[in-house]
């Protein structure tokens, strides 16, 4: 039931996306931003959460220093955030659960994946702190980074092969990972953790604590550090009922409910 629910959620934003598409001036255009956000986000995440737009900061921030701007930041509705005004949002870091970077068309490694992939990399430095002991169970290390894109490359092999030339041009490398699924959840990916093209499937860095590979491909492929599959291969790799928007909705729903409760 739940994946036949997610199936038919994904079909709808992407159909919602093209009605809206038809209107003949932007300003009666919905973004993608904001179909996501409704009907998916703000319909299943939960009301200990909400979601904004903004920038996040830690207790190394400086005033007027460059910080980024995030498309959708997902927080705990518990934590103070600061109002600059027109808008502009700052959350503290200790808040802030995930970013999303929504995209209507994934279609080019330097205008679209590059700026995401900057921001999530000084994302993932921030500093959180929490008392020690007030965590439920297991909790994603660093802050969770996602780009959603309505449309992208027809493979993913090719958005793959645009990630490894991010990493040669940031200068960083995504780490070994061990083969114990309880090991591999406790490395924090240094940069985008997933990205998911509606309708056509999703590659994320192998940490993810729910493990939709299947045992046997798990087996042949202890060491590997990313998971890609498109839709005609979910039956071959993973399994088929964990997959695509609902492998996205079962990763937040865990990172939630495992957040730490009390900041210094």
């Amino acid at each position: 039931m739940i994946q036949s629910h997610f199936a038919a959620i994904e079909e709808t934003i992407l159909q919602l996306a093209k009605i809206q598409d038809n209107a003949g001036h932007s300003i009666h255009k919905g973004t993608p931003r904001e179909i996501f956000i409704k009907n998916f986000l703000e319909n299943h995440l939960g009301k200990t959460v909400s979601f904004g737009t903004g920038e996040i900061f830690d207790s190394d921030s400086r005033p007027g220093e460059p910080r980024n701007q995030h498309d959708i930041v997902i927080y705990r509705n518990e934590f103070p955030r600061l109002d600059f005004q027109g808008g502009i949002t700052a959350f503290l870091a200790e808040s802030v659960i995930a970013t999303i970077e929504v995209k209507s068309d994934l279609k080019d490694k330097d205008k679209d994946l590059k700026p995401a992939f900057a921001s999530a990399i000084v994302c993932k430095n921030l500093k959180r702190n929490y008392f020690e002991g007030d965590k439920r169970w297991h909790s994603p290390p660093k802050i969770l980074n996602y780009i959603v894109a309505f449309n992208g490359p027809k493979k993913l092999q090719t958005v793959y092969s645009w990630i490894k030339k991010l990493e040669n041009e940031f200068n960083f490398e995504y780490p070994e990972m061990p083969p114990n699924q309880q090991e591999r959840i406790k490395v924090p990916s240094p940069g985008i953790d997933g990205i998911f093209i509606l309708g056509k499937g999703f590659i994320h860095f192998d940490n993810f604590m729910i493990d939709c590979v299947k045992p046997e491909i798990r087996q042949e492929n202890q060491w590997m550090r990313w998971v890609f599959v498109e839709f005609d291969e979910f039956d071959e790799f993973v399994n088929s009922e964990v997959a695509s928007l609902l492998l996205l909705f079962l990763n937040l729903a865990q990172a939630i409910c495992s957040f730490p409760q009390k900041a210094v």
